[in-house]
Parts: C-alpha cells; sequence; structure tokens
C-alpha cells in the first residue's frame, strides 16, 4: 500500500508529555499488558522474561504517571479498572500493529525472521509438526518456532501465541480461523494386554481396566460414550500429560482414548468397540497478526501439513494405517521411551 501523504501530520498527545515517554514507557506499557492478558504478576513475568517485582515496579510507575488505577490485586488474581481494560484494549491494538511493523521491516529488507509461537495440543505437535521441523527451518533458518501446549481451548486470547491449533471454529472479525483436518480418538490397548486380559467387547467390559485423563473425563456430549465405556469396567489411573499417559496404555497398564495414527506402532491394537470421536480442527490467527511475514510463513506452512490430505487426518474415520503413509509416524514413535521405562 502506498503512502498517502495527505493524512494530517503527526499526531500530538499527552503521551508527548516527557515524564512518560522515558526510555522505560514502552516496558512499563508491555508489562501491564502482559498483566492483563494473563491476570496475574508472576505469569506475565514468565513470558516478559523478567521478576515479578520488576512487573510491578513498572505498573505501579505507570499508574503514577497516567494518574489512575489501573488494575487490583484479589485473591482470585487481577482485576482491571474501567480506565485499566481501555488502556489495556488500546495497548493491545497497539502491540499487535508494532509487531506487524516489525515483520514488514524485516521483509522489506529481504528476510523472513522472527519468532512464531504455536499453541497445539502435545499428540499433534509430536506427531506431525515435529518431524516437518527440519525440513521447514531448511527454507526460512532464520524463523523460529515456539511450540507450547494451550492454556485455553475457548478463549484463545489467553494463550498468548501467533497461531492457535483450535477444536472449535472462531466466529469473531479480529480472527481468520482455517479449517484443517480431523483428529480421531479411538479406545485402544496394547498387545500384551490383550494377551493378559483377552480383546474387550460390549458384553465383558466390567472385567477390563481403564486409564482416564481430566480432558475425557467430563460428561460434556463428546466424550460421553468414552466415559460410559470406562464406567463398566475398572478405572485404575488418571494421567493428565499426553505422553504419559500414551505409555500407560503402552505400558499395559489399562485401555486407553488414543489418536487412531498411533495404530502405526505394533505395540497396541485399535479397538472395534462402536464409536470414535472425531474432532475437526482449525487453525486460528489474529487478523493483526497474520500481516507479520514470518507469521505468514508459518500460517501457510501448518496448513497443509494439518489438513485433510494427511490419510491420518481425514473426516472418515480410519482404524488401519495407511500403506506407505506411516514412515514419519514410525519413526517418531521409536523416540518414546522404551515400554520397560515404565514399572508396571
Amino acid at each position: 500500500m502506498p503512502f498517502d501523504f495527505q493524512r494530517g501530520l503527526v499526531k500530538i498527545t499527552e503521551l508527548d508529555d516527557e515524564r512518560v515517554l522515558s526510555g522505560q514507557f514502552w516496558g512499563e506499557l508491555r508489562g501491564f499488558l502482559a498483566v492483563a492478558k494473563t491476570r496475574s504478576f508472576n505469569r506475565a513475568a514468565e513470558i516478559l522474561g523478567s521478576s515479578q517485582p520488576t512487573v510491578s515496579r513498572q505498573v505501579k510507575r505507570l499508574q503514577d504517571l497516567l494518574g489512575f488505577q489501573l488494575l487490583t490485586a484479589t485473591s482470585q488474581g487481577v482485576v482491571l479498572t474501567d480506565e485499566g481494560r481501555r488502556l489495556a484494549a488500546s495497548a493491545s491494538d497497539l502491540d499487535e500493529r508494532l509487531y506487524a511493523l516489525s515483520g514488514g521491516i524485516k521483509a522489506c529488507k529481504g528476510e523472513i525472521e522472527g519468532v512464531v509461537s504455536v499453541s497445539v495440543p502435545d499428540t499433534i505437535a509430536t506427531a506431525f509438526i515435529a518431524p516437518a521441523i527440519k525440513r521447514f527451518s531448511q527454507r526460512y533458518p532464520k524463523i523460529q518456532l515456539r511450540l507450547k501446549p494451550p492454556l485455553h481451548h475457548i478463549d484463545l486470547r489467553h494463550n498468548n501465541s501467533d497461531l492457535n491449533i483450535a477444536i472449535h471454529p472462531i466466529g469473531l472479525d479480529e480472527w481468520i480461523s482455517r479449517p484443517l483436518g480431523t483428529l480421531h480418538l479411538v479406545p485402544m490397548a496394547s498387545r500384551e494386554y490383550i494377551k493378559e486380559f483377552g480383546s474387550p467387547d460390549d458384553g465383558d467390559l466390567q472385567s477390563h481396566r481403564f486409564v482416564m485423563s481430566a480432558l475425557n473425563a467430563e460428561r460434556s456430549g463428546v466424550w460421553d460414550k468414552w466415559v460410559n465405556l470406562c464406567h463398566k469396567g475398572t478405572v485404575v489411573h488418571h494421567c493428565d500429560d499426553p505422553l504419559a499417559y500414551t505409555l500407560l496404555v503402552m505400558s499395559s497398564v489399562g485401555i486407553g482414548l488414543l489418536p487412531n495414527y498411533l495404530a502405526v506402532d505394533s505395540a497396541v491394537v485399535p479397538l472395534d468397540l462402536g464409536f470414535d470421536i472425531a474432532m475437526p480442527m482449525h487453525l486460528a490467527v489474529l487478523r493483526e497478526r497474520l500481516k507479520a511475514r514470518h507469521v505468514q510463513v508459518v500460517y501457510d506452512w501448518v496448513g497443509p501439513l494439518l489438513s485433510e490430505a494427511s490419510p491420518w487426518l481425514r473426516r472418515e474415520f480410519r482404524i488401519n494405517a495407511p500403506r506407505g503413509d506411516d514412515d514419519e509416524f514410525r519413526r517418531m514413535l521409536t523416540r518414546l521411551p522404551p515400554k520397560g521405562a515404565i514399572a508396571r
């Protein structure tokens, strides 16, 4: 877009007070914004690579300079005042624009570089994204990915990420939501478990053992068939870490609900118990973030990687390993700790 010389002079505002536009001002404003987004001084300090006392001092100085209270610390977390909410909204818009401007300046110099944070479930990151990163880095050596599990599955702003792999589509104007493939979860057991307890069917589930997690233990409609199945048998353990949960199932502790692509490992067997849980995925990003060239590059890369082009992420359910498409997964699974690493 060409620069419009008719837009008027540079705006002069209250922020041009030399006491406010000190060398520390932008750091203080970002410190306040981090606290507003996370509702926690400690969490804000972690994100900024700072300390809690430093962030507290930044917010206090900002309040003193502006002349009004921005927030209140309570036992339930930080609560913004009306003035604090207005400043946080404006500061967030400014932060997004500066972020995009920084990426645009680098693109003008012929460079595509920067850090792109991606909130993605551990199972998806391990099976699909991690095996493809080496090839991505060969093409874009100056782009650094930061993969992290999502803190929130509904209000994606709380994840503080550039890109979000979400289960629900985002219907807000400020977001772009791109449909991806479908994640299928299916009951699985190890071959050793089946050898010891037999192959389960709907008539003898009371003699079988199950492993559950907090995510799939809720009766929210999505997980009801799985919860009903588990309650017909015995729930022996709960585990909320995806990798440890997978290893518990592979170590014959009990039957678990796992992604269909783990069927590439000959140690586990998908169980046909009359259902799978299909979860259509979406790639969500704030429109303003997508203006940054390095974010756009990662957005364009992740989309096809997790699309229905993958035989494991098609809309129709597959319980068997597609021929010739499982090499990356087999290599990924060989990197997991051996089954003997978990005591039975």
